[in-house]
């Protein structure tokens, strides 16, 4: 299945209570048949950063809270 497959499929079950804008931060793991409770020291590094990007987007001008909580309902 591709990646984008879930996305698509949401769209069409869905097609009103899909946001027409969606901004996804995805991070890739290196080992994905082993589980840990633990993130690794990169997994944690790339959390720290997505973290940051999502802070700079809502410290951005334009951005708005009421948008991203009325498309989550």
């Amino acid at each position: 299945m591709q990646s984008s497959q879930p996305l698509k499929t949401a769209n069409m079950c869905f097609p009103d209570e899909m946001p027409a804008d969606m901004t996804l931060m995805l991070i890739e793991v290196k080992h994905i048949k082993e589980f840990t409770q633990q993130m690794s020291e990169p997994v944690e590094k790339a959390v720290d950063q997505v973290v940051q990007r999502i802070m700079a987007m809502i410290d951005a001008p334009g951005f708005s809270a009421i948008d991203c909580l009325s498309s989550a309902v």
